[in-house]
């Protein structure tokens, strides 16, 4: 196979790859003129072991309700919504949740190379996927890009946050033809692609984590005029999918001084509260019209 992609299929155990630079290489180790050493297999199991969250979840100060929000929703791989002003560290917190979530098996990591290497967005001389994705589309994408399609279909935002979080910022700005979308692959963690020439499944078992303002503004309403206002921005997320995010945290506005801010738990000790035996949406259906509401 070609040597830049050599790597890639060493990860698959049991079989002797050989990467060839130009197709007189490839000729000659076909008929035996050339003599060419296998690629070192990858100690996939090892390599997992070594590999670390780019956000350490400890990074994280202030904000305590929040961040035990979302250990609880990364324990149960529960998605979750996060509300507040900007400056509240909504972002980063989202960001730094896999580094709280079990690490990924081997099977788990060849799953997602897979998926990645299919979509043609595995990064060069990387052969193996080592840490759960976060993808975070912009909200003026296409149902085609966060869902997958296209002429010639290919997996979406949500396919290529397999087994990882989809974060979701500024979701009220997300057209709402985008948002409808997710509601069944929520449901089924697959998504199907129709076209006239066939049908394809895209895996998309992803943790989604959404994060809006209240307001357009993005402040915090206040007096009549502007509840008002948050309500009308807020019914911008239809129903069925509020339903299909478990928790609703707030995140307040005003903190502490950060001087008075002592360092978060270490993300491993948050890990181990989040690694215990996480229970899938299948598992979770009847508790869909109980929505968690918490406020930081």
């Amino acid at each position: 196979m070609p040597a830049a992609n050599a790597s890639e299929a060493a990860v698959v155990g049991g079989i002797d790859v050989y990467g060839a630079e130009t197709l007189a290489e490839l000729v000659g180790l076909l008929t035996g003129k050339l003599e060419m050493e296998p690629h070192a297999p990858l100690d996939v199991a090892g390599v997992l072991r070594q590999a670390e969250a780019p956000i350490d979840f400890a990074d994280v100060r202030g904000q305590e309700g929040v961040k035990r929000a979302i250990t609880i929703s990364a324990s149960g791989s529960h998605n979750l919504l996060l509300l507040g002003p900007p400056g509240t560290g909504k972002t980063m917190m989202a960001k730094a949740l896999p580094g709280i979530l079990p690490p990924l098996s081997p099977d788990e990591a060849v799953e997602i190379t897979r998926i990645y290497s299919a979509a043609g967005v595995l990064p060069a001389g990387e052969g193996l996927v080592t840490s759960r994705p976060v993808r975070s589309p912009h909200h003026t994408a296409s149902s085609p890009a966060v869902c997958g399609g296209g002429i010639i279909p290919r997996p979406g935002e949500i396919s290529l946050a397999h087994k990882g979080v989809l974060f979701l910022d500024e979701l009220a700005e997300f057209p709402r033809m985008v948002l409808e979308t997710l509601r069944q692959p929520l449901e089924d963690h697959v998504v199907t692609i129709a076209r006239a020439q066939g049908t394809l499944r895209f895996p998309a078992s992803f943790m989604l984590v959404a994060a809006m303002n209240p307001t357009p503004k993005g402040d915090m309403p206040a007096g009549e005029v502007g509840r008002r206002a948050m309500e009308k921005y807020l019914a911008k997320i239809s129903g069925p999918l509020l339903d299909r995010i478990d928790i609703h945290v707030e995140a307040p506005g005003r903190c502490p001084s950060i001087s008075s801010w002592a360092r978060g738990e270490r993300g491993r000790a948050a890990g181990r509260c989040a690694s215990r035996p996480q229970r899938r949406g299948s598992d979770r259906s009847g508790d869909r019209g109980r929505t968690r509401r918490i406020r930081g």
